[in-house]
């Protein structure tokens, strides 16, 4: 979504500077567009690719997502422990710690591309 407002925005800042300050600022900022454009898309066929993916390669048989020797191997997960204070740094909410980290994601996917 980020991706999209700013093409958008792109868009509208190079129809301005074609009015206002000509070609030369014009093809630089139609180019700067161009690329935005291509990343929007790539990221979505990407995405799409994964989903038909998921869809479409066997399910992994129950017991086998956690590795051997990893907590959780075969639903045997450790006893819960209270948090300790100013040494444990996990949050109330997991929602809240995806939300933290998804522009995290998008900054790196977007230095791939580069």
């Amino acid at each position: 979504m980020e991706l999209l407002v700013r093409f958008i925005n792109q868009f509208l800042t190079v129809v301005v500077l074609a009015v206002l300050r000509g070609p030369p600022l014009l093809i630089s900022k139609l180019i700067s567009t161009g690329t935005s454009l291509v990343k929007l898309v790539a990221l979505s066929t990407v995405d799409f690719i994964y989903f038909i993916l998921n869809l479409l390669l066997p399910q992994k048989p129950k017991g086998t997502v956690v590795a051997k020797g990893n907590q959780g191997y075969r639903g045997l997960w450790p006893e819960w422990q209270a948090p300790v204070q100013g040494v444990d740094s996990r949050s109330p909410c997991p929602y809240l710690s995806a939300l933290f980290c998804l522009p995290l994601t998008f900054a790196f996917a977007l230095d791939l591309l580069e």
